[in-house]
């Protein structure tokens, strides 16, 4: 099953336990320090409710809009013993020029936003913590992109996180592509077909957490610490929140917008459509494959966030890597991405000494 799919089994978010919400210690700073705490979505919640009417699968459409209104919960416990009230975690480095000038950008855009909170000053509040941020080049870009980590330190976020309960949340891949790929010469040999892919803009950022968990996001620039709201890239909750949310937005384009062939992978939707089958998509003032234009007004009428040069199409086209041809029906490693494992295999088997691991590996396909 595709990701559409799976939101029809799926299990339902959490809530925050009943000891998360009695903490004494986090909701003393939360009713002192209102202002530093919210809830904000770009989701419109009513309209994405009532396209979600007929889903089958009601306790888990419930808990994605709950978390939508209320905050995203991570599956943690932040209550164990062994914890500390306050903890500032600090990077195992110092900071280049160019880094600390891309968090001040990354500052004011995430303010602009409303997505961090004012400045608390330079002190963190009972009940926060503090984990390091970094500044990591985008793959195969030169721009950056701000991560959180949630792993550092002995203290850290995703230690309070129950693993377990965050596995096997749905990527679709290119095996239930070529399935409907294979279908469609199916059903009509012969038709010239293309691929057409969209992208989420900042994707993890429109799902908000709970303030319980908010106030465990601070984020230390310049000296001043602030209070992130919104599900960061760095926590391991975070794919298993954001993809429930899509689940559901794939869900609507499959069953409700007739968009049959698609697949979702994190953040990226694609499909094949019939060559030269275009609807205008006037926010972008361009023609785009029909499925591609539907899924786009799908998209603006929810409010999620995407730019044009993330809207691509052709043949063949670059799918999760793989340079996809509908109508070869080939599955093609990149030149690029092929010389980069070559000269990998050839370093493996050349140097017995080098102990590779499989983040190693995982680099290749990017």
């Amino acid at each position: 099953m595709t990701t559409a799919e799976w939101s029809e089994i799926a299990v339902p978010l959490p809530r925050p336990p009943k000891a998360e919400l009695e903490n004494p210690v986090s909701n003393s700073t939360l009713n002192s320090h209102p202002h530093l705490f919210a809830v904000k979505t770009p989701i419109n919640i009513p309209i994405f409710q009532t396209l979600l009417s007929d889903h089958p699968n009601r306790p888990f459409v419930e808990s994605v809009l709950s978390g939508l209104r209320e905050g995203f919960w991570p599956w943690a416990n932040t209550l164990s013993p062994n914890l500390p009230s306050i903890h500032a975690q600090q990077p195992n480095s110092q900071y280049e020029d160019t880094h600390l000038s891309f968090f001040r950008a990354q500052l004011q855009h995430e303010l602009e936003r409303g997505r961090y909170s004012p400045s608390l000053g330079s002190q963190l509040l009972p009940g926060m913590y503090s984990m390091p941020i970094y500044a990591v080049p985008k793959p195969g870009s030169t721009d950056l992109h701000l991560v959180n980590d949630h792993r550092a330190g002995p203290f850290s976020l995703n230690s309070m996180i129950d693993h377990d309960l965050i596995t096997g949340y749905p990527l679709d891949n290119l095996h239930q592509l070529g399935h409907m790929l294979l279908d469609l010469h199916d059903l009509m040999p012969g038709l010239d077909l293309i691929m057409w892919k969209s992208d989420i803009a900042e994707a993890y950022r429109m799902c908000p957490m709970h303030p319980l968990w908010q106030i465990k996001q601070a984020v230390h620039v310049d000296g001043n610490y602030y209070i992130d709201r919104a599900n960061c890239f760095g926590s391991s909750a975070s794919f298993a929140i954001f993809i429930s949310v899509n689940s559901l937005i794939a869900w609507i384009a499959k069953k409700d917008q007739g968009i049959t062939s698609l697949i979702t992978y994190v953040d990226d939707s694609s499909g094949p459509a019939v060559a030269g089958d275009v609807l205008y998509y006037e926010p972008y003032s361009s023609l785009l494959p029909s499925p591609q234009t539907i899924l786009l007004r799908l998209w603006d009428e929810l409010g999620v966030p995407h730019k044009m040069k993330k809207q691509v199409s052709g043949s063949p086209l670059p799918i999760i890597g793989i340079d996809v041809d509908p109508n070869a029906l080939t599955f093609t490693l990149p030149d690029a991405a092929r010389q980069r494992l070559v000269a990998e295999l050839e370093t493996w088997v050349s140097d017995k000494t080098t102990r590779f691991r499989l983040r190693c590996w995982q680099k290749l396909a990017g």
